[in-house]
């Protein structure tokens, strides 16, 4: 059951938390497979969410671009 720490985010978001349940963090691809979309959709979406503040960067680098949850959103995720 989803914590009332998602409450008012998009489908897609609540959708994630299932795999931040699993994983601390994660890349672009791994979040585009777990959402049926294209690579370069992940990645857009990845760069969205970071605007949005919902994600952050936990590595910068360009080939092992990996996000994590903003703190916020992070205890949601452990409830």
């Amino acid at each position: 059951m989803m914590s009332s720490g998602w409450a008012g985010l998009s489908d897609s978001c609540s959708l994630t938390s299932f795999l931040f349940s699993k994983h601390r963090i994660v890349t672009s691809n791994e979040l585009a497979s777990y959402l049926g979309l294209s690579p370069r959709q992940g990645r857009d979406q990845c760069a969205k969410w970071v605007t949005e503040d919902f994600l952050m960067v936990a590595n910068a680098s360009k080939k092992g671009r990996s996000y994590q949850l903003v703190k916020r959103f992070e205890g949601a995720v452990a409830e």
